[in-house]
C-alpha cells in the first residue's frame, strides 16, 4: 500500500450505482479516502469525500489507480 506524507490524501473515485457516469467539469467528484499522511487531523481512510474534477496527480500502482491531493483540495466531508 502506499504511505501518502505530510498533508497528503490518497484516494480512489467512488462509482456511482445509480447508472452511468456522467462526467463534466461542472460538479465536484465523491471519493473515498484510502490513506492520510502524518499531518492530517481531520480526516482518515474511509471518510467518503468531494473534490473538484482533475485534481491531484494520478498514480498506477500494482495495477490499480491512485490519486494523491493535498488537504487544501477536499471540498466537503460526508457524514
Amino acid at each position: 500500500m502506499l504511505t501518502p506524507l505530510g498533508k497528503r490524501i490518497i484516494i480512489q473515485p467512488v462509482q456511482d450505482a445509480k447508472g452511468p457516469l456522467i462526467l463534466t467539469n461542472a460538479k465536484p467528484k465523491k471519493f473515498v479516502i484510502l490513506a492520510v499522511g502524518d499531518e492530517i487531523t481531520r480526516l482518515k481512510p474511509n471518510d467518503f469525500i468531494y473534490l473538484e474534477r482533475h485534481s491531484g496527480a494520478e498514480i498506477d500502482h500494482e495495477g490499480d489507480k491512485y490519486f494523491v491531493i493535498e488537504e487544501n483540495q477536499v471540498l466537503a466531508k460526508i457524514d
